[in-house]
């Protein structure tokens, strides 16, 4: 773990390789990676439908939603309203009750309105879906979703899972931050509701783990795809990353397959990307939100790491 940097600009507090980042929608990649630590317990599939697990709601919601898979939402295959802005989120923001509570009432209402396609007949990235997903894991399982990504995927890899704005923690953590249109950067406050993520769409993009934690669960997908059992089967890992792959988007950088996945709610950016035929994955976070062309620059960065390091091992 390399880090540089300040956890609040311009107050010499620095960053240290222990802090957490948010991750946005890399927790995607987490939620798909939860389902699969349920299935190998037998107690639900990729293949298990909204109708099979919310059967009360069956009378409410739209028709076609009710044969959508896990895997159909995983992959923004369901045809779920995509609720990527903040706008279309802020309801969320008023819900009450405890975190599955509100996510139960945001599978209400979305899946009464009218789906944005055919479920099953084209992908268009979805928030709302993938949010779906993890509620569904917590009805099957009767487990809280933070509870059941902490003890089925993390404490299993020797660390801990964290959601939430890192600012928020009682122990100081990075900020985020934003450039603002005279160019200059200004931290943004953890408690701001623009840059809240709603408790309903936490398995869409919420976590916040420490890199060292992060990066256990990059090499539990690394290894997985190179046939390697670890906490979770090889199979069940490399079943999450075929066809369309769930909570990772696979294509070929620089001549190497690569599987990959970007995430911000505006004031941090998360990139990682698993190589598998260099035996490499890498991280790359930053407490300052931007743009596609500050993503596509941490993209960058991650991917002059991957390739040094591949280098770095031909040569010895």
């Amino acid at each position: 773990v390399y880090v540089s940097g300040e956890r609040r600009i311009g107050k010499g507090d620095l960053i240290t390789p222990a802090d957490r980042m948010h991750l946005g929608s890399l927790t995607k990649a987490i939620t798909a990676t939860l389902i699969g630590a349920l299935a190998e317990k037998q107690l639900m599939t990729l293949e298990t439908t909204i109708g099979q697990t919310f059967p009360e709601l069956a009378a409410k919601i739209q028709p076609a939603y009710r044969d959508v898979t896990v895997r159909q939402l995983l992959a923004h295959a369901g045809g779920i309203p995509p609720y990527r802005t903040t706008q279309s989120l802020r309801w969320m923001l008023t819900l009450k009750g405890t975190p599955s509570e509100q996510r139960y009432a945001m599978v209400e209402r979305v899946l009464t309105e009218p789906p944005r396609f055919e479920p099953g007949t084209r992908h268009e990235y979805s928030n709302a879906g993938a949010a779906i997903a993890g509620a569904m894991a917590e009805r099957i399982s009767g487990s809280p979703y933070r509870e059941l990504v902490e003890q089925l995927i993390f404490a299993r890899l020797g660390g801990h899972a964290a959601f939430g704005n890192p600012g928020l923690a009682a122990e100081p953590q990075p900020w985020g931050h934003i450039r603002t249109i005279f160019g200059t950067v200004t931290e943004v406050t953890p408690a701001n509701a623009v840059y809240t993520t709603p408790l309903a769409i936490e398995p869409a993009g919420d976590a916040s783990p420490s890199m060292p934690d992060f990066g256990r669960f990059l090499q539990l997908h690394l290894r997985g795809l190179r046939g390697r059992d670890d906490v979770l089967n090889a199979t069940t890992i490399q079943d999450l990353h075929r066809r369309v792959a769930l909570g990772w988007a696979v294509m070929t950088r620089d001549g190497v397959e690569s599987h990959e996945h970007v995430g911000s709610y505006g004031a941090y950016v998360a990139y990682a990307t698993i190589q598998p035929s260099r035996d490499i994955a890498v991280g790359v976070f930053t407490n300052m939100g931007g743009g596609q062309g500050l993503r596509d620059a941490v993209a960058r960065i991650a991917m002059r790491i991957s390739t040094r390091i591949a280098t770095a091992e031909r040569s010895d």
